[in-house]
């Protein structure tokens, strides 16, 4: 059983572990088909008779996608121990890690930046998350026992309509933490507030659904035939990854 602390919030402990219950069933319904797991798909695609060769794309995609369903298994399981910022720092930061390797392929097919704004912005949203909790900048040092709820929840209505709430929401995200490296105004953001800080996640539900959809529609562009032959081709994956080790060497 889980043990709450003497700062945890029994409401918002209740909600965390509803939210990922349902997290867990729609991402294991949309990624582990009865007839075939979403990511082997591209087993077929790479294996298939119009294919000259396999490669690994879509064993290593779904074993990222098998550690996501595992750890939503965990967050919805009463044995669980983590907080509900633990939990999504872990679940944003496992989604962006997904995406890391989608820009490779990406960047190997020449897929317009255009099309990765509009495919995948769940994952995109993820990552500026995982930005804010892997480096939280003035936040770290400024900001005293800070609040958590989730957007559009009954819970957070107490935070986000209380004017003397500093809100740390999506919108506060992208602004200050859509790199390591934008601060400019931060610790005026959070002068005055240093203890009344709340900071809205999103919502978990909402926010699974359209990381299957951008899942989904990874497999679908993957699978097209022009950016299958150049995935195919075994000089062309050495190539790009001989110039990536040249860079990290440089």
């Amino acid at each position: 059983m889980i043990v709450l602390g003497p700062e945890d919030d029994p409401t918002l402990f209740n909600l965390t572990l509803e939210k990922y219950k349902i997290a867990f069933k729609i991402f294991g319904e949309r990624t582990q088909r009865q007839d075939k797991r979403l990511m082997c798909e591209l087993h077929d695609v790479f294996a298939g008779p119009e294919s000259r060769n396999h490669n690994c794309l879509g064993c290593n995609f779904d074993e990222m996608v098998d550690q996501i369903l595992k750890f939503l298994f965990v967050c919805q399981n009463t044995s669980g121990y983590f907080t509900t910022q633990q939990a999504f720092y872990i679940y944003a930061l496992l989604l962006s890690v997904v995406l890391d390797r989608m820009d490779a392929v990406f960047k190997i097919i020449s897929l317009p930046k255009d099309s990765r704004v509009l495919y995948f912005g769940a994952f995109i949203k993820a990552r500026k998350w995982a930005i804010f909790f892997k480096h939280p900048k003035a936040f770290a040092w400024m900001v005293h026992h800070p609040e958590y709820t989730y957007e559009n929840s009954p819970h957070s209505i107490s935070f986000t309509s209380n004017p003397s709430y500093k809100k740390v929401n999506y919108d506060f995200v992208k602004k200050y933490y859509a790199d390591n490296e934008n601060s400019e105004g931060l610790t005026g953001e959070f002068s005055g507030h240093e203890n009344k800080i709340v900071v809205v996640l999103p919502d978990i539900e909402t926010l699974t659904l359209d990381i299957c959809s951008c899942l989904e529609k990874f497999v679908e562009i993957v699978s097209k035939k022009e950016y299958r032959e150049i995935l195919e081709e075994k000089s062309t994956l050495v190539n790009y990854f001989s110039e990536q080790d040249k860079l990290v060497r440089s």
